[in-house]
């Protein structure tokens, strides 16, 4: 990389793409991140010598609200030190940082706090910024059309997965459309937002249901000033003006009504619309299908559509993630209560898997809902009552889950306990 090169992500990438960046990078999205190349003091601005004991260095920066440079290992950090950073973020500080050149001392120090050689993080830091740097050509080639600017989208909340990220991007980078399958509280469409917003793409949900048919999906003819014209409906838009379709719960639809798509989806990209013309899709252009397998009005999908996808397997939210999200949402949230309500939805979690509960009660949205609702004054037992416990409908279950959230959440807190201002 040459001196002097520019910022190597704007505020939307800096917001979103920095989680594609967690691979030797950071582990999470952080707003504020800048990241700059400079190699003319060898890309050093130390902090601490090489060798200095990194305890000693944590507990110095556990409490910083700006740092400038931290623990450099040639292109990257440590995971030792991408807890603090976006701790250090999450309290409302900044950070910045310079990159060093690869074989310095640090970048020995680094591998041996990591317990991975050099080389391993080398590769892996310089893997990832080839994926970066993909995303922002892909950007700068694929322009949005005026027509699709107001459906650009700025993502409330952001999908921590270092491994999902890096393969989902990929995926898209190489023409292929996504099937994200997994259980509930996943993060499914958080994802499928986030990588539109990080490719920069307008986004078309479409919200899949039993009695969806083609013209819902495609068209249909309609009147317009005494004139029969076709009307464009959401998939086909989508494809010509070179969006992400989000297929909300794909599986709830019948398969001769996603059969429309199938030429859409494969090598041929183009959709022969019935007394129109052919609509060729845009080359930016593709479809995130999201479902949850086994849900009531779910069906199996057919194969012949399926082999149009590169499905991921969605893994469950890590506690540590959820930590994560829960301080990006909930920044007045005290430390001790973000692990607390972390917790509680891990408790829920494991009462599911044991049988013991539906997974009625296991609903991040709730918990989100509940945690707003307290922030506007509301109790923590009602708010987590209306969030989460009511959504279960047998008495006996409903006990269940109001005794795991009472051994984590006093039932009277509230705001002045459980926030900061």
């Amino acid at each position: 990389m040459d001196d002097g090169m520019q910022w190597l992500v704007g505020t939307v990438l800096s917001a979103v793409i920095s989680s594609v960046m967690t691979v030797g990078f950071l582990s999470a999205l952080v707003t504020r991140l800048q990241i700059r190349i400079d190699h003319r003091n060898n890309g050093i601005k130390r902090v601490y010598a090489p060798g200095e004991h990194s305890r000693t260095l944590k507990k110095q920066l556990a409490e910083a609200r700006a740092i400038q440079l931290l623990a450099l290992s040639g292109y990257g950090f440590t995971h030792a030190y991408r807890r603090i950073l976006t701790d250090c973020v999450a309290r409302g500080g900044t950070v910045e940082y310079l990159l060093a050149q690869p074989g310095t001392a640090y970048m020995k120090d680094a591998a041996e706090i990591e317990g991975r050689g050099a080389d391993s993080i080398s590769e892996e830091v310089g893997e990832t910024l080839k994926l970066l740097e993909a995303i922002r050509a892909f950007r700068a080639e694929h322009p949005v059309p005026q027509e699709a600017q107001g459906r650009l989208i700025r993502p409330k909340l952001l999908y921590y997965g270092r491994e999902m990220w890096q393969a989902a991007a990929t995926a898209l980078l190489c023409g292929e459309n996504l099937l994200l399958s997994g259980p509930k509280a996943t993060g499914k469409n958080v994802l499928a937002e986030n990588l539109a917003a990080a490719f920069g793409r307008p986004v078309w949900n479409v919200s899949m249901y039993v009695n969806i048919d083609a013209a819902s999906l495609i068209g249909a003819d309609t009147l317009k000033e005494g004139e029969v014209v076709f009307r464009e409906g959401p998939v086909c838009q989508c494809a010509r003006l070179g969006g992400f379709g989000v297929l909300d719960e794909v599986n709830m639809a019948k398969n001769e009504a996603l059969a429309v798509l199938h030429a859409a989806l494969d090598f041929r990209r183009v959709m022969d619309v019935p007394g129109y013309r052919p609509v060729p899709l845009d080359e930016a252009a593709r479809f995130i299908g999201t479902m949850n397998y086994g849900y009531a009005g779910t069906r199996e999908l057919n194969e012949a559509l399926v082999s149009r996808f590169a499905v991921v397997d969605m893994p469950v939210i890590a506690q540590e993630d959820l930590e994560k999200l829960l301080r990006r949402a909930f920044p007045q949230l005290k430390n001790k209560w973000v692990g607390q309500f972390a917790a509680l939805f891990q408790d829920l979690r494991d009462k599911c898997q044991s049988g013991e509960i539906s997974t009625r009660t296991l609903d991040l949205r709730g918990l989100l809902a509940a945690l707003r609702l307290i922030g506007h004054g509301l109790a923590a037992g009602q708010a987590l009552e209306l969030g989460l416990v009511n959504k279960a409908f047998d008495p006996y279950e409903r006990q269940l889950a109001a005794d795991v959230i009472a051994a984590r959440i006093p039932r009277e807190a509230g705001r002045d306990q459980l926030m900061e201002g």
